[in-house]
């Protein structure tokens, strides 16, 4: 119950979100296609902002009562709609390793094992609801390929 089963763009981050924290009376708010959680791997979504400034007050209650955009269908649409978005807001990994310094060791490592070059590589701050100190590697097509246990905000 508590497998990672979504992970969502949200605004600025990668936010991973697991079974137990989606309420399956709200799938059918999601649209077409991501109404139901995927049995194996991860199904990767993006969030929309909300519509009015009513469905604003209404997300930030929702948001203090510990559920996050990510964690609502109806807020979802397809990650390929925030592509751009999200490669706006994914920053070279140089820039996080020259921020983070006593980090450097932990991010390196995890260079290596992406197998692609620093110069090739991005990076968001990965979240949940558990922890906010997680980053995720992502590739030059905005693929996820690794991760390291480090604050990037």
């Amino acid at each position: 119950m508590a497998r990672p089963v979504v992970m969502t763009f949200e605004a600025d981050r990668l936010v991973v979100v697991t079974t137990n924290e989606i309420d399956p009376g709200q799938l059918p708010q999601a649209p077409q296609g991501m109404r139901q959680l995927p049995n194996f791997g991860v199904m990767r979504v993006a969030t929309t902002r909300p519509a009015s400034s009513k469905e604003f007050f209404e997300s930030v209650d929702l948001s203090a009562a510990g559920i996050s955009p990510a964690m609502r269908p109806g807020r979802w649409r397809p990650w390929e709609d925030a592509r751009d978005a999200i490669a706006q807001r994914a920053r070279p990994v140089a820039e996080l390793l020259a921020a983070r310094p006593r980090d450097a060791a932990v991010l390196q490592g995890a260079i290596r094992a992406s197998g692609l070059p620093e110069a090739e590589l991005r990076y968001l701050p990965l979240t949940s609801s558990r922890t906010k100190d997680w980053v995720a590697l992502l590739d030059g097509g905005l693929n996820m390929v690794g991760w390291a246990p480090m604050d990037g905000f």
